[in-house]
């Protein structure tokens, strides 16, 4: 009979723990709904949100045109403002200037630019030209490949150079 005993309490008292821990799971929806209500936001009045708008809109004008007056201007970057056809690109001076006089005598405008390559050595570039516009350059550049047999390609120039 003891041991009998001994089973009820430790049932009974299962029991209770697992009243003790899932009652609440099952009421707990139920409190939480009730917790939950429809807010509404507080409303302002409308005059002073205006009021307040038009003030940040100011301050942030004001900062605008300060910070645009202190800012730099653009640097001068030069604007390639003509056309020119590279004939050819050497290493040494005196071969642009073999290829330079050879165009002159066959009545393109030539002329010889220093430029420095990737190796920071000089280059000597062998341009016809300038010419204010494209199609004059494109015309220099079919009149070599016909002329001379030359490949040739259209370069933007700086007149400033």
């Amino acid at each position: 009979m003891e041991q009998r005993l001994k089973q009820r309490l430790v049932g009974a008292a299962v029991l209770v723990l697992l009243a003790i821990i899932f009652l609440p799971m099952l009421f707990e929806d139920a409190l939480e709904q009730d917790r939950i209500f429809d807010a509404q936001p507080p409303t302002f009045p409308k005059q002073e949100f205006e009021a307040r708008l038009r003030q940040m809109q100011e301050t942030t004008a004001e900062a605008g045109n300060q910070a645009l007056a202190r800012s730099k201007s653009l640097p001068n970057v030069p604007v390639p403002s003509a056309w020119a056809v590279q004939a050819g690109s050497f290493a040494q001076a005196e071969n642009a200037t073999l290829m330079r006089d050879q165009l002159r005598q066959a009545g393109f405008p030539a002329f010889v630019e220093e430029a420095s390559g990737s190796s920071k050595k000089s280059l000597y570039r062998v341009l016809v030209g300038p010419a204010l516009e494209k199609d004059k350059a494109l015309q220099w550049q079919a009149e070599l490949q016909k002329t001379l047999g030359l490949s040739s390609f259209v370069v933007s120039h700086s007149l400033g150079n």
